[in-house]
């Protein structure tokens, strides 16, 4: 699953996006998220500070 940068940097407050947030942008239960990101062996944090480097 890939996570679009322009997802991660949209103005979300200060700190970023959480994974309830970005989960509601692709109009999903953050549960079924989480699971596929566990599905792709990742997770939110691993994708996000990826997107970081």
């Amino acid at each position: 699953m890939v996570i679009p940068r322009e997802c991660l940097y949209q103005p979300w407050g200060r700190g970023g996006a959480t994974g309830y947030q970005v989960a509601s942008a692709f109009l999903m239960n953050p549960a079924t998220f989480k699971r596929k990101l566990k599905k792709h062996r990742t997770s939110f944090q691993v994708l996000q500070d990826d997107a970081r480097k």
